[in-house]
C-alpha cells in the first residue's frame, strides 16, 4: 500500500510531465514571429523541468524519464532492481526531482 507522501509525489510528477508535454505541443505550433506571452511562459516551465532533471543524478534520471516522462515500458524496472530496491529509489528520485523543480528559479 502507498502512503500518503508517495502518492501525493506520484500525481505531483505526472502532472508536471502531462504540463511538460502540453507546453512542448504548444510552442513547436508557434512560428518565430507569432511568438506571445503564451510562449515564453511555456517555454520557462520547459526550462524549468529540463534544469531540475539535470539537477539528478544518471540513475535518477533514467528513472524518472521511464516512470512519468516517457512511458514506453512498463515493469521497465524488473530487468534494473529487485521490488524493494525499485520503490526506494522511485521514492528517493522523486523526492529530489520535485525539491530540485520547486526550487528552480
Amino acid at each position: 500500500m502507498r502512503s500518503n507522501e508517495t502518492q501525493e509525489l506520484i500525481d505531483d510528477i505526472k502532472k508536471i510531465a502531462k504540463m511538460y508535454f502540453l507546453a512542448m505541443n504548444t510552442n513547436s505550433n508557434y512560428e518565430e514571429k507569432d511568438r506571445d506571452e503564451e510562449y515564453f511562459k511555456n517555454d520557462d516551465f520547459i526550462q524549468k523541468v529540463r534544469n531540475a532533471f539535470d539537477k539528478l543524478d544518471a540513475l535518477e534520471q533514467d528513472l524518472i524519464n521511464n516512470e512519468f516522462f516517457y512511458q514506453e515500458y512498463p515493469k521497465w524496472w524488473k530487468t534494473h532492481y529487485s521490488r524493494s530496491t525499485y520503490y526506494r529509489v522511485r521514492k528517493s528520485s522523486m523526492r529530489h526531482f520535485k525539491y530540485a523543480f520547486e526550487n528552480e528559479s
